[in-house]
């Protein structure tokens, strides 16, 4: 069995606490992307993908939708 045993500081005796709460909330959240990026890994490809996916859902929605607006809208997105 695979056991591990970690301890949890406060942050607030740390340097990291000082360090961090002289930074701005948007320096924070760029680090904390990066961080995501580095654990979960970063691929382009797949923020294309993704966008690729929610306008074929969009085309999908307003075709089933049925409204004139919507199947303009269809045939606009068909041109492009």
């Amino acid at each position: 069995m695979d056991k591990k045993i970690f301890k949890v500081g406060a942050l607030r005796k740390s340097d990291d606490y000082k360090f961090w709460r002289k930074k701005t909330p948007l320096q924070r959240i760029a680090a904390l992307e990066e961080l995501r990026k580095t654990v979960f890994g970063y691929d382009p490809s797949t923020e294309r993908l993704q966008r690729v996916l929610r306008v074929t859902n969009l085309k999908k929605n307003k075709k089933a939708s049925g409204r004139h607006r919507d199947l303009d809208d269809l045939e606009h997105l068909n041109k492009c």
